[in-house]
């Protein structure tokens, strides 16, 4: 037994280095299983996923494996791999990132969190729908994981006020969140603290109810919030690039119109996220409604509040709103864009996206004046930006992984893999398109669970491109709820990073995480089949899925028509 136990902790000692060598041996069978190329390109998809599973390699390094693979292997050249890991849709994504860091490098999101949060008022009901509104709002723009970040040690010192006005009792919840206690040390109101263990005993039950539905709150609202823009997630940028790819001819998907698709279910959504979890932890409407003054300290006592709007925070916030009336009215489906100015197909969102990216280098942070003539010191202006801050907060790492999904993707289609895989979804094609819809977002809501959803999207979108040309339906249809379901994992504390942020709070339990989300993950997908069957068959001209296979075709590639069946 001793020894059993010696080699099994070597075993996990070196599981890592035993996956990378051990992945491409087991696999090897799978070269001889179908044809050759399609074998290959199968292989390399293999290893990928596990790789992306275990983390045995960073994500972003597994990502580049397709520039080494796919040339030596025959897949496809390396002048081909290449420019996918720089597609327009990566450019748009890293627009909207560097907007995201020029919010945060002037503290615009926090300003507006706090003033959200003060016009709701400090009810608990109201109060946890100020912060569910205020989270999906930034994580629309930006990343839901950077967004839970930020709302999160505001939560906290409104928590933290919330029981520490009840000195009586001897209340306080120091514990709330041990990796943010630097932050409310920098609070105005300060608390004494206990030991961690004789603060659980005291704490009553009601109280720990409004600390658990208050600390999912942020993570469910960012995931949800993140589904509204093209942007707001990587899937959602995944599913652009991807229709781009395989539909060139098609100008369905836009910013626009996803907009106007995606934001009444977000909206929808949020609203009940926020009455489950008014229910399921009715304490929030208990007795903290007159908690009004001194929750106004922390709402009142941040600088985001007290101080005056600075120029800088005026500047970005003119670049933001400039972004988004730049994206929404290249395309939109109610009239002519601007991109009717120029030559057809030269301007995508790419563009614009990298507009604003120059704008940031180029606006001033302080107010221009004509003291220059006077002292030709200060003529000198600090711009929004920096690269350095560029740099070092931009997750580059995110660039890669998109990048390297979309070289995955575009090799199962050089190989024609996407045709055998499509194969294997035959029986999918005897059922009806609207019950295939509610069985794929289900399908993937429950697999994003356990697996990374930016991998799932990778891997799926392809073969769901293919099945729907098979099925004769409109791409999508099938394609757009296999996206929006993998931001449904509301399960899980691994599910995503925001749901691992609230879980580090140690105020939450891994049955608390169940309890919540499991109704909400059966909810949404509901909401988005009513969704896509709905306004989604307007906004995103989805009424020609009922049409011909010739028609399809003919509209989003080109295709030669394929014979009516």
């Amino acid at each position: 037994m001793d020894k059993i136990k010696v080699i099994s902790k070597r075993v996990i000692r070196f599981k890592r280095e035993l996956v990378l060598v051990l992945t491409p041996l087991i696999l090897l069978p799978v070269l001889y299983s179908i044809p050759l190329k399609q074998a290959k390109c199968l292989y390399v998809f293999l290893v990928m996923v596990t790789y992306w599973c275990t983390e045995a390699l960073p994500v972003a390094v597994t990502s580049l494996i397709p520039i080494v693979i796919f040339p030596t292997f025959g897949i496809m050249a390396s002048s081909k791999v290449c420019p996918q890991y720089f597609a327009d849709t990566i450019i748009l994504f890293m627009g909207g990132v560097i907007l995201a860091v020029a919010m945060e490098n002037w503290n615009l999101h926090r300003r507006v969190a706090l003033h959200i949060l003060m016009y709701v008022g400090v009810k608990p009901t109201m109060l946890l729908l100020g912060l569910m509104l205020t989270t999906s709002i930034l994580s629309m723009w930006m990343n839901n994981s950077a967004t839970t970040v930020t709302m999160m040690p505001i939560a906290n010192a409104i928590l933290k006020t919330l029981y520490g006005d009840e000195e009586s009792t001897d209340m306080s919840v120091s514990h709330i969140n041990a990796g943010t206690r630097e932050n409310l040390i920098a609070n105005p109101v300060q608390r004494s603290f206990a030991d961690e263990e004789t603060i659980g005993k005291m704490v009553r039950k009601e109280n720990k109810h409004i600390v658990k539905g208050i600390l999912l709150s942020i993570p469910y609202s960012a995931s949800i919030g993140g589904i509204a823009t093209l942007t707001g997630s990587v899937p959602n940028l995944i599913l652009d690039g991807q229709v781009k790819r395989t539909f060139p001819n098609s100008h369905t998907l836009t910013f626009g119109s996803w907009l106007l698709f995606a934001l009444p279910f977000m909206l929808l959504l949020l609203l009940s996220a926020w009455l489950w979890i008014s229910i399921l932890y009715g304490g929030l409407q208990g007795r903290y409604g007159c908690c009004h003054p001194v929750l106004n300290t922390v709402l009142t006592g941040s600088d985001c509040c007290v101080l005056s709007c600075r120029f800088a925070e005026k500047a970005v916030g003119f670049v933001f709103l400039l972004f988004v009336i730049i994206l929404f009215t290249r395309s939109p489906k109610y009239m002519l864009g601007w991109e009717k100015i120029f030559q057809p197909k030269y301007v995508s969102d790419a563009a614009a996206s990298t507009l604003i990216i120059i704008l940031l280098f180029i606006f001033p942070s302080q107010k221009p004046t004509y003291k220059w003539k006077i002292d030709p010191s200060g003529m000198y202006m600090v711009p929004l930006l920096s690269w350095k801050t560029v740099q070092k907060k931009v997750p580059w790492n995110v660039l890669i992984l998109l990048g390297g999904g979309f070289a995955l993707a575009k090799g199962t289609e050089e190989s024609e893999l996407s045709v055998w895989i499509g194969d294997l979804f035959q029986p999918l094609e005897k059922i009806s398109a609207s019950a295939a819809v509610l069985l794929i977002s289900l399908t993937v809501s429950v697999v994003t669970e356990f697996l990374n959803s930016s991998v799932t999207s990778a891997v799926l979108l392809p073969v769901l491109a293919k099945l729907s040309v098979r099925m004769k339906v409109h791409p999508l249809y099938l394609m757009v709820p296999a996206t929006v379901s993998s931001s449904f994992a509301f399960t899980l504390p691994s599910g995503t990073p925001e749901n691992t942020i609230a879980f580090s709070s140690r105020q939450l339990h891994v049955k608390d995480m169940v309890k919540g989300g499991i109704v909400l993950n059966v909810w949404g997908n509901i909401l988005l089949f009513l969704a896509i069957n709905t306004w989604g068959q307007q906004f995103l001209t989805l009424q020609i899925w009922k049409q011909k296979l010739n028609s399809i075709l003919m509209l989003f590639s080109g295709i030669p028509a394929l014979g009516d069946s």
